[in-house]
């Protein structure tokens, strides 16, 4: 049976940490994106915000940083996402205010 969990490896898992990393600097773009659109369909808020806080455990700041130095082109999915991150939490205000 496949059970659908965090796909990112506990914060202490070198080899998962480098698996991430070599999925964000090989993989090409558009399945990224398509893994991440497919995550975006099936997961409730609070599995999205446990995803992004192993994804922040596993490559931070420093790190993710450097991946973008070498895969510029990664930059535009970095931005998209940050800016769909922005739209909900917007979205989520406003809906609290009415």
């Amino acid at each position: 049976m496949f059970v659908r969990h965090s796909p990112l490896p506990d914060q202490h898992d070198r080899v998962g940490q480098q698996a991430v990393r070599e999925y964000l600097l090989t993989e090409p773009l558009e399945d990224i994106w398509r893994v991440w659109l497919d995550f975006e369909k099936w997961q409730a808020p609070p599995e999205r915000r446990k995803m992004d806080k192993d994804f922040n455990n596993v490559i931070p700041s420093k790190d993710l940083a450097d991946i973008l130095r070498r895969r510029p082109d990664l930059k535009t999915f970095v931005q998209s996402v940050i800016v769909q991150a922005v739209e909900r939490k917007i979205a989520t205000l406003r809906s609290k205010q009415k």
